[in-house]
């Protein structure tokens, strides 16, 4: 059972995740992602944008579910080594056909892989069910005029903390990380930035 856009699940799915368990082929997966198309087409060029510019080396892609960012850029990208990682059973099978690459059905948060990359990549790698919201009182505060919960921001900074260190433990020395998708205002921007910091990630001043 499968549909055209999130829009249109049934109340009987609960979350989002319980939708990815859906799809059995990369058709089926596209079906479901393209109600998305916009977001997935703009997330794609950036990334597209930022490994045009890097030298060549072994690149993960985190949260990869149907393989479709990895076949992109491995016909694009031939002197670089693409894997994956997600945590959908049927996404990684899915993956696995589309891509012919490696890629191994594991949760980053329970069990980090044990191996290094040269860049960790993650496109839409997290559900929101993932990042903690404060409790009430909201107070709200601005960054250049884009409200936020202050509540809110430090959680969800809690939580891209565990993030973040999983993928650290992935990363080569000197090793990229390029990220994109579902920060969804100046608050998720803020805790990312500050998870990031705190675990020495520090963000490109070129980009």
């Amino acid at each position: 059972k499968l549909f055209d856009s999130y829009a249109l699940v049934p109340r009987e799915y609960r979350s989002i995740k319980e939708v990815l368990k859906l799809p059995k082929s990369a058709k089926q997966a596209a079906r479901l992602f393209s109600s998305d198309v916009g977001r997935y087409t703009a997330s794609m060029e950036f990334i597209d944008n930022v490994i045009k510019d890097c030298e060549p080396g072994k690149a993960i892609d985190v949260g990869c579910g149907a393989g479709f960012l990895i076949e992109f850029l491995s016909r694009k990208y031939k002197s670089f080594e693409f894997h994956g990682i997600d945590a959908q059973r049927n996404l990684v099978d899915v993956a696995r056909s589309l891509t012919n690459k490696k890629i191994s059905h594991l949760n980053y948060l329970e069990e980090p892989s044990d191996h290094t990359y040269d860049y960790v990549i993650c496109e839409f790698g997290w559900d929101f069910d993932d990042i903690a919201v404060g409790p009430p009182p909201h107070v709200l505060k601005s960054i250049d005029g884009h409200e936020y919960c202050v509540g809110c921001s430090e959680a969800a900074e809690a939580s891209f903390g565990d993030i973040l260190r999983s993928w650290s433990k992935m990363l080569a020395p000197n090793g990229m990380l390029v990220v994109t998708g579902r920060l969804r205002h100046a608050g998720d921007i803020k805790a990312f930035l500050s998870a990031a910091n705190a675990n020495g990630l520090v963000l490109s001043s070129s980009r």
